[in-house]
């Protein structure tokens, strides 16, 4: 087996442990938070400009960093939730099934890491390397990763989108 399949594997294992140590609740609130905390960003990170006028020059400099402060105070205030959930259900007793639900957690998550991995490849041109051609597991990435492409096209077009909006015509 190529080293990459080492690789894909170990970043699975690695994601199925951290899902078994964290458990199944904190895992979706984990990534819960990081959604809203982008969405917030985007969607209301403008309000914060003002904080940031007299201290940036560049108008996209400013709606930038105020993006950054809302994810960041989103993302906070997420891992404080996030705590208190995580103590309230080791106090029920529900931490061996919320462990075992955390593992099923994070094996989805690193195949979804992997898939990523592999469509990075491919914008980088490194399916073209004869390792891409020897690994057993890139084929499983690459089925997963079309199947990806389709689903989440439209999103990405629409995050480009706000990305455009909020750097162009503010200069």
């Amino acid at each position: 087996m190529p080293v990459i399949d080492y690789i894909f594997l170990g970043l699975v294992a690695l994601s199925v442990l951290l899902g078994f140590m964290r458990g199944f609740f904190r895992e979706a609130l984990s990534l819960a938070s990081w959604v809203l905390a982008l969405w917030l960003a985007l969607e209301f990170g403008q309000i914060f400009v003002p904080v940031f006028s007299e201290i940036l020059p560049s108008p996209a400099l400013q709606i930038w960093a105020a993006r950054l402060m809302t994810f960041v105070l989103v993302v906070v205030a997420g891992a404080v939730v996030n705590r208190l959930i995580g103590m309230a259900v080791r106090k029920t007793g529900l931490s061996g099934t919320d462990r075992v639900l955390g593992m099923g957690f994070g094996f989805v998550r690193g195949v979804l890491l992997v898939c990523l991995v592999v469509l990075g490849a491919q914008v980088l041109e490194l399916d073209r390397e004869p390792w891409w051609d020897e690994s057993r597991l890139v084929p499983y990435g690459l089925q997963v990763a079309d199947q990806i492409r389709d689903y989440v096209g439209e999103g990405i077009d629409y995050i480009g989108e706000e990305i455009q909006l909020g750097t162009s015509g503010e200069d």
